[in-house]
């Protein structure tokens, strides 16, 4: 139990800080009236800011968006 309380806080401060830019990015745009909406599997954007999922041939791609609330 020790093992897991120290484990997952690094791993979870270690996953937030390499994806640093992306978060900063993310909370800018949440403040300035974005909000992120479901748009289906869809291949990844890559001039866009994002945290891919893959498939299980290495393809990534998105499910949500970050898109001006109308």
């Amino acid at each position: 139990m020790l093992f897991l309380a120290l484990v997952i806080p690094l791993l979870t401060g270690a996953f937030i800080s390499h994806n640093a830019e992306f978060f900063d990015t993310a909370n800018k745009e949440v403040e300035a009236g974005h909000a992120w909406h479901y748009v289906g599997k869809q291949p990844l954007d890559s001039t866009a800011k994002a945290l891919p999922l893959y498939t299980l041939k290495r393809k990534p791609y998105i499910l949500f968006k970050l898109k001006m609330e109308k």
